[in-house]
């Protein structure tokens, strides 16, 4: 917010907004509350969301605690008929049962692109629940605390309590956002858009308001810029080349 031409109430309100909506707001539709051009609500909503990323130092899980692990693809209709389909793009989403969640998007969801994010941000001590996806079952034999699977194909969707409801619940609250709140997110935003569910989700049993504040702390010391600075001799910041933010 740095030397921003936007009055502080405005950056307080997106903040607010989006601590408040489960499924996201547009910038069409800030654009609209705040009386700003779309293009700065988009680039504030941007920044939010930049603002919004976590540094993790911990995994998740642990002895005795249970990880769900999932996939989904987002995108892919065709806009007009008779065009070619847009290829899908895949994010795959670990959470600790009852706890928090660290979702990516991903160039695939191969069995190695799966066990490079479940071993990342999950404890191998942990008990790891997926559906029957094949590319878990490399990884699935690391957990000291077991693997187990239900086969969504023949409508099993719980085997006591092994399930993958609560990585469902993440999708479903993604998914609604991005088609009906956000209707296209590019492939290249789609991380952004990710990290904002991350944060809320996370933080799902604060108030509105603790959200807001949690947010507005986290935004310090965090830049976006609408173009790329550049360094000249000295050190000192030249005109800037255009960049995608």
């Amino acid at each position: 917010m740095e030397r921003s031409r936007v009055k502080c109430w405005q950056w307080v309100y997106v903040f607010a907004a989006m601590a408040a909506s489960k499924k996201g707001i547009s910038a069409h539709q800030l654009e609209r509350e705040l009386g700003v051009q779309y293009k700065t609500a988009f680039f504030m909503c941007h920044r939010a969301r930049h603002a919004m990323k976590e540094s993790f130092t911990t995994k998740l899980g642990g002895e005795g605690k249970t990880l769900v692990a999932d996939e989904a693809f987002v995108g892919g209709r065709p806009r007009y008929p008779g065009r070619e389909r847009t290829p899908k793009t895949p994010v795959v989403v670990l959470l600790e049962r009852g706890g928090q969640a660290r979702a990516v998007v991903t160039p695939d969801v191969t069995a190695w692109t799966l066990r490079k994010h479940l071993e990342g941000n999950g404890d191998l001590a942990s008990r790891l629940m997926t559906d029957e996806n094949a590319g878990y079952k490399m990884v699935g034999r690391k957990f000291k605390g077991g693997h187990q699977s239900v086969n969504h194909s023949a409508r099993e969707f719980a085997r006591g309590d092994a399930n993958s409801s609560e990585a469902e619940a993440y999708f479903a609250l993604l998914k609604r956002g991005l088609y009906g709140v956000f209707h296209h997110v590019s492939p290249e935003r789609l991380h952004l858009y990710v990290q904002e569910f991350d944060w809320r989700w996370n933080r799902r049993k604060m108030s509105d308001t603790e959200r807001a504040l949690e947010g507005l702390k986290m935004a310090e010391g965090k830049r976006l810029y609408y173009r790329k600075p550049r360094q000249i001799e000295g050190g000192e910041r030249s005109s800037t080349e255009a960049t995608q933010t």
